[in-house]
Formats: structure tokens, C-alpha cells, sequence
């Protein structure tokens, strides 16, 4: 702990990390202080701090917005199991059991993320990605197939696409929001790296 007297012209050197810190000024009920230390010392003022902070972080601000998560799967139950656990711990739920309804939602809403189960009527998950990736109005976002995975063919016909990750049915709603998290964490880091907005350590 460091103790400083209201004496004015008191200096303090700590030589563990080579800083001085001096008293410039006295007032009624506070005590103006100056710190010197060797330029390769960082030392920044608050404001200078949050700014390099923000800049390293920037989905740091977003964060308390909830995320908007696309649930597709033509089992209703299903989607009221997974849309009220994923609701209660914070997320933004959006749902389909078509996909000609789920190209709709994701052009309007743009969702950060879709659970897609492939066997889905007026399309299948298959024509979704395909639409997806073809550079249209519908945006490209992490995918995570949830599916019973028995039908080979339709496994084939989604294998040629971008999945961020792959879960076979029955999966607990508490396993597929740590899943839903994990990708999330992966992307934001990804996202990072690639604008260039980590700092070297």
C-alpha cells in the first residue's frame, strides 16, 4: 500500500517498477499527484485506457444486447423446449419449421447464429444453405446442424457446406446452449484475428 503524506514536493520512487509519484498540490479534501516513469512504462490516463480497451474489443459495447438466435426444425415441440431455455438465459429467439419461413427470417432479422435441423419441408435445410451461400440478400452466419442424422442422403447433400458444428438428436437444451456459446466465443475471437483488432502480447 502507498502512503503519501500532504506534504507538497514529497516524492516516492518505487523502484519494483521504476515509478515516482510526487505530490504537486494540497487542497481542502484531495491531494494532486504526478507520476514519472521510464518511456518503456506504459502509463495512460483513464480516458486514454478505455479508448485502447473499446478499440481491442469491439464487440465489447454489443454485448449486452441479447443475441438473436434462428431456431429451425419442423417439430414444434422441440422449438418451444429449445426457444424457452434459450430465452430465460438471454437470448433472442426466433423460430421456423419451413424453409421457405426461414429464408424469410433471415433475410428480415439477420440472426447471429441458426440451429438447423436438414429435413425440413419447401426446401430442406440443404436448399437453405445452398441459397445461403450463393451471395443473395440472405446472410451468412455460423450454422449448427441438429439432426437425428439418419437419412445418409441428406447428411451428403449438407456436407458440402460450411457447418460450424454438427449434433445428432436427442441433445439437452442445456447442451445446445453451451454449444450455441461456444460457436458464438469462436467467431467473435476469429473476427478478432482477422480485422487485426488483438494486441501482441
Amino acid at each position: 500500500m502507498l502512503v503519501l503524506s500532504r506534504k507538497i514536493g514529497e516524492e516516492i520512487v518505487m523502484p519494483s517498477c521504476q515509478l515516482s509519484v510526487k505530490v504537486l498540490g494540497v487542497g481542502a479534501k484531495s491531494v494532486r499527484l504526478g507520476i514519472a516513469a521510464p518511456t518503456q512504462v506504459p502509463v495512460h490516463r483513464k480516458e486514454i485506457w478505455d479508448r485502447i480497451n473499446n478499440e481491442c474489443d469491439p464487440v465489447s459495447k454489443e454485448e449486452s444486447m441479447p443475441i438473436r438466435v434462428l431456431l429451425v426444425d419442423p417439430d414444434e415441440f422441440l422449438l418451444t423446449r429449445y426457444e424457452e431455455y434459450l430465452t430465460k438465459h438471454g437470448y433472442e429467439v426466433l423460430t421456423s419449421s419451413d424453409a421457405l419461413d426461414c429464408l424469410e427470417k433471415l433475410r428480415k432479422y439477420s440472426p447471429e447464429l441458426m440451429v438447423l435441423e436438414p429435413i425440413l419441408p419447401w426446401g430442406g435445410g440443404d436448399g437453405v444453405l445452398a441459397i445461403m451461400n450463393e451471395g443473395s440478400d440472405v446472410p451468412k452466419i455460423p450454422v449448427l446442424i441438429l439432426t437425428y442424422g439418419t437419412d445418409s442422403s441428406v447428411l451428403f447433400n449438407i456436407s458440402s457446406y460450411d457447418i460450424s458444428d454438427f449434433q445428432k438428436k436427442p441433445i439437452s437444451v442445456k447442451s445446445l446452449a453451451e454449444r450455441i456459446s461456444r460457436i458464438l466465443h469462436h467467431c467473435r475471437r476469429s473476427h478478432l484475428v482477422n480485422t487485426g483488432s488483438t494486441t501482441a502480447r
